[in-house]
């Protein structure tokens, strides 16, 4: 068949027509099908997402992603592996759209210094997943105009390993920051850096946003603070670290209250530190609005050097929460929490310490909080320091104010508040929650002067310490109301303390089957910490930690923590226990032990001696040291220190409140002298006042009511 020339033509140009039609009928690519940059998922579907495959390294094409994005479609972006990011998108979308970076086999995520991303417009949502890590280079950005930054680096195949922790690191900048609201900004991996030159912000003109690295407020244990209705909606990080120079702010800038930021490790992880030195703000708006709420929370907490600052404007400053084991602030830490204060209320935790016999625990102690010299607060505004322990608080010198007035909660609930000094607060109120509260100045008077501040003893009892010379205990609150509360008043013989940890076993050798006993000295009512490691290749064996009135040989043994193991199969620790009272928290790290590839066992343990003795431990190994062992490590003595030689005189109690009432439904017991001093005509003391000799004086030009049956045998 012959074919002219124009046929010839007609029959490519139907045959091309043919080949338009089906492609634009074929559906969209397979997923399995190994793509090139320009390849493109996408539907029929107007409203669907674009989905761009890239290969391994693969340059993303960034000017591809701009177009969609300002087409108001979201877009997908992801790599075989890992994704290098070097280029520039601007977005002018009419609506809000995402924009999201999944690096698939653990690959990395990185965001070089020519990495800019920005929103002109409308809200941007920002997304990065990896299984790998997650860098950000000094001069990276991402700008969002409020929408929402989440960068998520979690899920190798052995996370509890050391040598496969995901990682994200900040050097630049992530801002979700808008006109209105400030957006949420997330960071979750197991360990985070946010480098000096980091700035991460979600500042709002009528409301700071939330800013979660680590995790959600208290890990999300708290319902009423947290951001995320789930508790667990964020993956907990076992370390995170801000350089100083660092920023974090979740500011309000004109209207609107502060927002929210957390940076937080999660406390049950015996290796858990948060390292926080730069400097973060979460204030209120400069017209109007109230100051946010700032985190810094970890099972190993160093604060040293740290700048936060939660201050309104025209309205109440907002508060900074400090949540880990026990804490011993010496006079620079103190200095440190004084600067804070000057910008926002603070809270001191130690709450999260743990619970007896559980995994759930702090890395070392119990949950003490101790102020080992005194502490001025110097700020102008007025603030609120709040201590909150899982045991005792200890304040070992003077709390006073140079400055603005300073108001005090003392939360120990069904435990001991120990003073050592005076209390001034210009001002401020004072709150005690505790079983008793203790006065343990050795001579003089012992003051708690508020100045028109109230004084709360709430169900607490108070313990004043004998002096020579019947010394007095004075409350003084200006024309602030005074209440003794519920509890009840007595004397006490005895003066109690508190010495900061010392190190008396740093390595206790391996061992590798049978008993082993070390000669240090274990002291009967002492607080002692340490690490159990189970090195290696552990497989079905029990390891047992001891208590031993013999440093040679089991006497009159008790058990404090035992468990089998297995790290082969990953098992690790099972059929695990503790005695009562003892706290334990396990965790697991590669290549720290005498063999580089297996996952090395620890537990912290922390009791209390019941008697004087040894430690011993015992495990029923089989193999050499080289493949299998059993040690101890970090062995901390935690002493507490009681004089009960106070036991000549007395101590008298004074009671002054101008104006505001005087009352206590408590019994009062075997003061020197009692004295009340108000002008109020509705003070009241119900309960039984006793004491062979005491003597009660009523002072100043208000009532006083007696109601209980009253006992005592001195002057009125």
């Amino acid at each position: 068949m012959n074919f002219s020339p124009n046929s010839y033509f007609n029959c490519l140009v139907r045959l091309l027509f043919i080949c338009i039609i089906a492609s634009a009928q074929t559906p969209a690519f397979s997923r399995s099908r190994p793509l090139i940059p320009t390849e493109i998922h996408k539907s029929v579907s107007e409203t669907d997402s674009i989905v761009i495959s890239l290969k391994d390294r693969e340059e993303v094409p960034t000017a591809l992603i701009e177009s969609y994005l300002n087409q108001g479609k979201d877009v997908r972006v992801e790599s075989e592996g890992a994704i290098t990011f070097s280029g520039g998108i601007q977005t002018n979308s009419s609506k809000s759209v995402s924009l999201t970076f999944n690096a698939k086999n653990a690959g990395q995520v990185s965001f070089t210094d020519q990495a800019k991303i920005l929103s002109r417009a409308t809200p941007l949502d920002i997304r990065i997943e990896t299984q790998g890590d997650v860098v950000l280079a000094t001069f990276s950005s991402l700008e969002t105009r409020g929408g929402s930054i989440r960068i998520r680096a979690v899920g190798r195949a052995s996370s509890t390993n050391s040598a496969s922790l995901n990682s994200v690191t900040v050097n630049g900048k992530l801002d979700a920051s808008s006109s209105t609201k400030g957006g949420l900004l997330v960071i979750e991996s197991d360990q985070i850096t946010l480098g000096s030159q980091a700035t991460i912000l979600s500042q709002g003109g009528e409301g700071g946003g939330a800013i979660l690295i680590g995790g959600d407020w208290q890990g999300g244990a708290s319902a009423e603070r947290r951001v995320f209705a789930d508790p667990k909606a964020i993956y907990q990080a076992t370390t995170v670290t801000m350089e100083a120079g660092a920023v974090v702010d979740a500011s309000a800038t004109e209207k609107g209250n502060g927002g929210t930021v957390v940076l937080w490790s999660d406390i049950t992880k015996a290796s858990s530190v948060t390292k926080v030195q730069g400097t973060v703000f979460a204030k209120g708006g400069n017209i109007s609005g109230e100051g946010g709420r700032v985190e810094t929370s970890g099972a190993e907490l160093n604060f040293e050097h740290i700048f936060v600052n939660t201050e309104a404007a025209n309205g109440e400053a907002g508060d900074w929460l400090l949540d880990p084991f026990n804490f011993f602030l010496d006079a620079s830490s103190l200095s440190t929490l004084n600067t804070n204060l000057a910008g926002s209320n603070v809270e001191i935790s130690t709450a999260n310490s743990g619970v007896s016999g559980s995994t759930i625990a702090s890395t070392y102690g119990y949950g003490h909080i101790v102020f080992q010299s005194g502490f001025t607060y110097s700020g102008a505004s007025a603030r609120t320091l709040t201590l909150t322990a899982n045991v005792d608080i200890y304040i070992q010198g003077n709390i006073s104010t140079s400055g603005g007035a300073l108001s005090l909660v003392f939360n120990a609930a069904g435990d001991q508040v120990y003073l050592d000094g005076d209390i001034s607060t210009n001002g401020g109120s004072v709150s005690f929650n505790a079983q008793d509260v203790h006065f343990q100045k050795t001579s003089g008077t012992q003051a708690i002067t508020t100045s028109g501040g109230s004084l709360n003893f709430n169900s607490s009892n108070t313990v004043l310490l004998r002096q020579s010379g019947s010394g007095n205990v004075s409350f003084d609150t200006g024309a602030g109301s005074l209440s003794l509360g519920s509890g009840t008043n007595s004397i006490t013989n005895t003066q109690f303390g508190i010495n900061a940890p010392t190190t008396l076993i740093t390595w206790g050798g391996t061992s590798n089957g049978g008993d082993t006993g070390y000669s240090t000295n274990i002291v009967g009512g002492r607080e002692y910490s340490l690490r159990l490691w189970y090195w290696d290749s552990w497989d079905n064996e029990r390891g047992e930690l001891m208590f031993s009135t013999s440093a040679t040989s089991r006497e009159n043994t008790t058990w404090i923590f035992w468990s089998d193991a297995n790290i082969n199969n990953g098992s690790f620790l099972f059929n695990t226990g503790a005695s009562a009272g003892t706290h334990y928290s396990i965790g697991n790290i590669a290549g720290h032990g005498r063999n580089g590839g297996v996952s090395d066992i620890f537990v912290d343990v922390t009791f209390i001696a019941t008697q004087n003795g040894f430690l011993r431990t015992w495990n029923n190994l089989n193999e050499d040291t080289g493949n299998e062992a059993f040690e101890i490590n970090n062995l901390r003595e935690t002493g507490f220190t009681s004089n009960s030689g106070f036991t000549t005189g007395g101590r008298s109690l004074s009671l002054t409140s101008t104006t505001g009432a005087i009352t206590g439904s408590g019994n009062i017991a075997n003061l020197t002298n009692l004295t009340v001093n108000t002008n109020n005509t509705s003070s009241s003391l119900t309960g039984i006042i006793s004491g062979s000799g005491t003597t009660l004086t009523k002072e100043g030009t208000g009532t006083l009511s007696l109601t209980g049956i009253n006992t005592y045998t001195g002057l009125t």
